[in-house]
């Protein structure tokens, strides 16, 4: 499947998504980002993508934990669920300090990676080289 550069962001706190979009338009403005403010919302949407316009599917999640509605937990456990699996890249990007947590997301095979808040460059770009992203220039 093509990589489209497309970037949800799952999270509910609006300073933590001011600072994270800011940081992906310094490294990248050609990257396409979606913010969606909890996991019932992102599953919807992917659910309907996965449906209609499989094209404008995300390549990379920035997903939160502690959301309301869905949390980041109930949302992957969704996503497993879903029939028509989904190619995408799920970073859990969260203030959670918690080992339980840093541990269950070791475990999951949905999870690439853990992140603790804020978000810094040098995140960014291990993350788009995971994922294959390049700067357009």
């Amino acid at each position: 499947m093509k990589k489209n550069d497309i970037i949800w962001i799952i999270d509910d706190d609006p300073i933590y998504i001011f600072g994270a979009k800011r940081k992906l338009k310094q490294i990248n403005t050609s990257k396409t980002v979606r913010v969606l403010d909890n996991g019932k919302e992102a599953l919807d949407e992917l659910k309907h993508l996965v449906s209609t316009e499989r094209t404008k599917l995300p390549d990379l999640i920035l997903l939160d934990i502690n959301m309301p509605h869905m949390d980041g937990w109930q949302f992957l456990k969704e996503l497993e669920k879903m029939p028509c699996k989904v190619d995408v890249t799920v970073y859990l990007v969260t203030s959670s300090v918690d080992p339980g947590d840093i541990e269950k997301a070791r475990a999951s095979r949905l999870v690439s990676g853990y992140i603790n808040k804020p978000l810094q460059t040098e995140d960014i770009l291990g993350i788009f080289d995971e994922v294959n992203f390049r700067k357009r220039v």
